[in-house]
């Protein structure tokens, strides 16, 4: 019956929805406002009545504590290299004038 087919989930945390809705968000290249939408906030709130649905503030800083670490943490692999490093990059603003910087390393 394909019962050993049966997905494990984690439990949902406030900070998992946060994540789950920043990729959504980033995914459907949708404004941040639409984690304030009223169905969004009603359809997280039945989905997860234990998590408080985040915010466009909440999801802003998310995002940003999130790229405050992958910065920290791409200087240090980038320290310990000792040989050359390939960089492709790539920056865009978004509506909301939020400033991205996409980038590729190869070394």
């Amino acid at each position: 019956m394909g019962w050993d087919n049966v997905r494990r989930r984690e439990v949902m945390t406030t900070d998992r929805l946060k994540e789950k809705v920043l990729r959504i968000i980033i995914d459907g290249n949708l404004s941040f406002s639409h984690a304030d939408n009223p169905e969004f906030v009603e359809l997280l709130k039945d989905a997860y009545p234990d998590c408080s649905p985040p915010s466009r503030k909440a999801i802003v800083e998310y995002l940003k504590s999130k790229a405050t670490l992958t910065k920290l943490e791409l200087k240090e692999v980038l320290s310990q290299l000792d040989s050359k490093v390939s960089l492709a990059l790539d920056a865009w603003t978004t509506r909301n004038n939020l400033a991205f910087l996409g980038m590729l390393f190869l070394k």
